[in-house]
């Protein structure tokens, strides 16, 4: 069977990711076994010995999770929220705490009427001239 130019047959589609997927195994046991050398490893109060690739990935997931915390953290504080991390809970028709309201939709019909000054707290310029 043909297939329309530019569609890939799935079967071939299949093999290539497999074969891609073989690649990078591959690459990451020869990269683990390269790294296995003892490296010194000194803390404040102690020293120690350890396999580079244990520091390498200990290192790794500690940063990863002090990413994540902080991600957290700072999206917590954007939602209005106590910080946990999963948002602002609302009820319908309630707004999350700490949310600014929204103003109120205008028309340009509206906006030439309106005796206001813009949000800004300048008025702005007469249309006709500077």
């Amino acid at each position: 069977m043909k297939l329309p130019r530019g569609r890939a047959d799935p079967e071939r589609l299949v093999y290539g990711l497999l074969a891609l997927l073989a690649l990078i195994v591959i690459y990451l046991v020869a990269f683990v076994l390269s790294n296995t050398t003892t490296v010194p490893v000194s803390f404040v109060l102690f020293d120690t010995d350890a396999s580079l690739i244990w520091v390498m990935l200990i290192c790794t997931l500690l940063g990863l999770v002090a990413g994540v915390a902080a991600s957290r953290l700072v999206t917590g504080r954007r939602a209005g929220g106590s910080g946990s991390g999963r948002g602002a809970r609302t009820t319908a028709g309630t707004a999350p705490v700490g949310a600014r309201p929204m103003p109120a939709a205008t028309s340009s019909a509206d906006a030439d009427t309106d005796p206001s000054p813009p949000a800004g707290g300048a008025a702005s310029p007469p249309a006709g001239g500077a």
